[in-house]
């Protein structure tokens, strides 16, 4: 019976996933259906990982180099690690890779104690990809931003503002792939203490943006000791 009730509990939250984010954002710039068919297509991913409720952002452990810092940095805790991903390519929108591909990252906090920094390489098909990323807080603004850049058969870099919806943490900005300029949207969503989801849109303009690669993380390690809660 207790299997039953968590099985029907993670259902609901699958459809409760796909509501949110088949409806996000503006209008005028809301997301397209084929999300729903994606989030629907993510179940088979997360049945083969090992069951873990889903985890607030700002309940994951501290780890030692932002116990002093910002609570908005401190929101970023759960993404500091070393990674795995399986990524999965899309046909539509804008050609980012084909088929799957297998990531490994990994994801520090900068000397600032108000950046993460993460350098990653993907086996793609195509051949190997090698590239890096920062997400920064500004105390000022009170805002993320998130930039990088990957070297591979086809170079690209990006550059996008992001904030909290609930649970879900959004960015939105642009990216150059080959030179050619393109909206650009990620959603890292579904996070728990080992595991997040991520998805990348992209498009020629912000009404146009469409899931191009999806993404599953694990957690392989963790770079840092926790601090203590206060």
């Amino acid at each position: 019976m207790k299997h039953l009730q968590r099985d029907s509990t993670f259902v609901v939250g699958v459809i409760g996933l796909t509501w949110f984010i088949s409806g996000y954002g503006h209008s005028a710039n809301r997301l397209p259906s084929a999300v729903d068919t994606k989030a629907q297509e993510e179940t088979s991913w997360i049945f083969r990982l090992p069951a873990t409720e889903p985890q607030s952002s700002a309940s994951a452990r501290i780890p030692e180099p932002l116990a002093q810092a910002p609570i908005e940095m401190q929101r970023l805790a759960w993404l500091v690690g070393t990674w795995r991903a399986d990524e999965k390519c899309e046909d539509t929108g804008p050609l980012v890779c084909r088929g799957s591909r297998s990531r490994r990252e990994s994801v520090e906090v900068g000397r600032d104690g108000l950046s993460l920094v993460s350098a990653y390489e993907i086996q793609a098909r195509e051949g190997a990809l090698t590239g890096h990323q920062v997400i920064d807080y500004d105390p000022k603004t009170h805002g993320y931003t998130i930039s990088g850049s990957d070297k591979g058969v086809q170079s690209s870099s990006w550059s996008a503002k992001g904030d909290w919806d609930s649970e879900a943490l959004s960015f939105q900005g642009t990216m150059e792939k080959s030179g050619h300029p393109l909206q650009m949207k990620l959603l890292f969503y579904d996070i728990r203490s080992d595991s997040f989801m991520l998805i990348l849109y992209l498009g020629e303009k912000p009404s146009d943006l469409e899931p191009v690669l999806t993404a599953r993380y694990a957690r392989l390690q963790t770079t840092e000791p926790a601090a203590k809660q206060p």
